[in-house]
């Protein structure tokens, strides 16, 4: 339930942000803790440029880790890096699990 919780929050806030809507990530970011984060970018990504995601986990509070993958394209960090993001991703949703003792947080 937790983790439905969170899937949910990240998938509504990446869908407003890549449809332009009211959301500025630069801005709303600092929002998401003490929720953990996990940021994924290709050093390679020919759409969203590294500096993007570096700017945004530089204005992200902690809990907070990140994932470059050298030599990746845009949304191709797993086809890339399978094993990186999935121990980053396990990381992520233990800490997801354990935060706040489960107890889902609201934005």
């Amino acid at each position: 339930h937790v983790l439905r919780e969170w899937i949910g929050l990240f998938t509504y806030f990446c869908l407003l942000c890549l449809r332009g809507g009211p959301i500025n990530p630069s801005d709303a970011i600092h929002k998401i803790a003490p929720r953990p984060l996990l940021i994924t970018h290709g050093e390679k990504d020919s759409i969203v440029p590294i500096s993007h995601g570096m700017d945004l986990f530089e204005a992200a509070q902690h809990p907070k880790d990140h994932l470059w993958v050298p030599d990746c394209e845009h949304t191709h960090v797993f086809d890339v890096d399978p094993s990186g993001w999935k121990e980053k991703t396990r990381t992520l949703l233990d800490a997801v699990m354990q935060s706040d003792g489960g107890r889902p947080h609201v934005l």
